[in-house]
């Protein structure tokens, strides 16, 4: 079996492992070509619906667990080579009898798990002291090795690494903590450009002790195949192991969809049969396609807004589709008469923008949009709305009349005023964006735009609808199931935009035919560039700095314009590469 790694990995290939705790989850991983599979009690733990954290509490035999499901469930029904994790932490257990049942059962090697690296390292210090630590499962490997059984090493630390690779481990997996996401997922301790750092000092660490000793990644921010693909950009490893991006995210995901999509399927008949086919297919019609409760409850909303004369806001996040609501608006207005006019606040002067809205009566071109009928005024940017503006807006909405600029008299306003920001009317108040006397009037007719992730059985028709804007039919692409499965798995943090970027960039590369997951997982990279938080402290310039200069500190320190020294130094201070 060792054999077979080395083979793989001298042909170039990319090995993952899978850590299941079901049969079933086993036979599905052999179906995605995984190289071999992991049997731990974490797997079964979280098949029971506890996080993968739950393993180290001594809730049962954890080798008698892990004998049981390998025996029964697993072993019978995979072609792939098996690990199974076996802890050393039980001082009852005779390690050379661990290792001959594990021979007995015919697996091809076995990985110390659970294991003392996770815990504080005061924890680990008592244990090892106490000859129940980390040597302890170094002993445990060694015997197994010793009896023709390939040995993987489940290592926290980068001495841990180095003393696993000494003792002659043929794999050495780091794992970055437990997983990131999900249901249960905890928060990770680092994030990907860490994870790449860390990666390379641990490829250092290994091959300067064992330069044949493989090596390969596990859980922390690791969440899905794209982010594994950057950390690999910059850290070259020789593997991969899923526990629950294998099994529970993706398992969390797709039962909650499945479940989403089929209780949606009776909501979407009763909809339809009491007129809510007239209502999407006005919404499909300015770009927002699908048929969840969450769109049918925003378009219920805007049609009972539109009949009214109360100012009417729209938030949501950036790419969510408030311009598309907007528009909805001013279909629902007036069929065929009403007029629908977008201002920036952001692009005009506060002169512009009042004289726009207001007219001014020296100046017979001006627009005076207030005063027009079946007009739609939509203010997007409402966070730079200037001050006295706010103040003119107040008396308006209050009295209903507004006084053009320059003039004396007094007229009645006739245009409806519809409001876009991307914050909610509370915190703008909050940061004295807004006055609460303007958020008092327009929070009667606050309609919220979920982002895209909130309603994911709309998902597929905003796809088809993005496709079909640009000129493409669903005929044209073709994606196969995991492709599909893939797009679902996808966060969409940039939303409606982040989609259309998505569907632009796979017309411009694949014009017309079958759509892979591999090539979902390539575009999905690039379109989720330019969709993550602003503000950085020096640590994350640092991080990616080093990151844009692959790691090396030579040119990182020229490009920060500072020493080599004092990069050392941040890097050390700021703990950037230690596990």
């Amino acid at each position: 079996m060792l054999s077979e790694l080395v083979h793989k990995r001298k042909r170039g290939e990319f090995l993952v492992g899978a850590a299941i705790g079901s049969g079933a989850i086993a036979r599905a991983a052999e179906r995605g070509d995984a190289d071999f599979t992991l049997v731990l009690n974490a797997g079964r733990i979280r098949i029971m619906g506890a996080p993968s954290v739950a393993c180290m509490m001594p809730l049962q035999n954890t080798n008698d667990m892990v004998f049981n499901l390998a025996l029964h469930e697993v072993l019978p029904l995979t072609n792939r080579p098996v690990f199974l994790g076996l802890t050393a932490m039980n001082p009852n257990d005779d390690l050379d009898g661990l290792v001959d049942s594990a021979r007995r059962s015919g697996c091809a090697g076995i990985i110390n798990f659970p294991t003392v690296a996770h815990f504080p390292e005061a924890t680990r210090a008592a244990l090892e002291t106490a000859g129940l630590g980390f040597s302890r499962e170094l002993d445990l490997l060694r015997r197994a090795r010793a009896r023709s059984l390939v040995t993987i090493a489940h290592v926290t630390t980068l001495e841990q690494a180095r003393l696993a690779a000494l003792s002659g481990v043929e794999i050495v997996c780091f794992v970055y903590g437990w997983n990131a996401g999900g249901a249960t997922g905890p928060a990770s301790r680092h994030d990907l450009i860490e994870a790449a750092a860390i990666g390379t000092e641990l490829r250092r660490t290994v091959t300067r002790v064992a330069p044949n000793c493989m090596i390969m990644l596990e859980g922390g921010p690791i969440e899905d195949a794209a982010d594994l693909l950057q950390v690999l950009q910059h850290s070259k490893v020789d593997g991969y192991i899923g526990g629950s991006t294998i099994d529970r995210l993706p398992v969390e995901t797709a039962v909650t969809n499945q479940t989403l999509l089929f209780k949606d399927a009776a909501r979407s008949l009763a909809r339809l049969r009491s007129g809510g086919a007239r209502l999407l297919a006005r919404a499909r019609k300015v770009g927002l396609a699908g048929h969840s409760k969450s769109l049918m409850t925003l378009m219920e909303r805007a049609e009972a807004a539109a009949r009214g004369s109360l100012p009417i806001t729209i938030t949501g996040e950036a790419g969510s589709g408030r311009f598309r609501v907007a528009n909805a608006i001013g279909t629902m207005r007036q069929p065929g008469r009403s007029a629908i006019e977008h201002l920036m606040v952001s692009e005009l002067t506060p002169v512009q923008l009042t004289r726009t809205l207001f007219g001014h009566a020296r100046q017979g071109n001006s627009r005076e949009l207030l005063s027009e009928d079946n007009m739609i005024v939509v203010l997007r940017d409402l966070k730079d709305l200037p001050r006295r503006l706010q103040k003119r807006l107040v008396y308006y909405f209050d009295q209903g009349i507004y006084t053009p600029v320059g003039a004396r008299g007094r007229r009645t306003g006739k245009a409806m005023m519809v409001f876009e920001t991307s914050d909610s009317l509370k915190s703008l108040v909050d940061e004295g964006h807004l006055m609460p006397e303007l958020a008092r009037h327009l929070e009667v007719n606050e309609l919220h735009v979920p982002p895209l992730r909130a309603r994911p059985e709309d998902l597929d028709a905003s796809l088809e609808l993005a496709l079909e804007e640009l000129g493409a039919s669903s005929e044209q692409i073709r994606f196969s199931a995991a492709a599909m499965r893939r797009i679902r798995l996808h966060v969409w943090s940039g939303n409606l935009t982040e989609l259309r970027l998505f569907a632009g960039r796979l017309l411009a590369q694949n014009p017309g035919g079958a759509v892979s997951e591999q090539d979902v997982i390539t575009l999905l990279g690039h379109s989720a560039k330019g969709f993550g938080r602003s503000g950085r402290t020096e640590r994350e310039i640092i991080l990616d700095a080093l990151w844009r200069h692959g790691f090396h500190r030579g040119r990182t320190a020229e490009f920060l314009n500072i020493s080599r020294k004092t990069l050392f130094n941040k890097i050390r201070a700021y703990g950037i590469l230690e596990p």
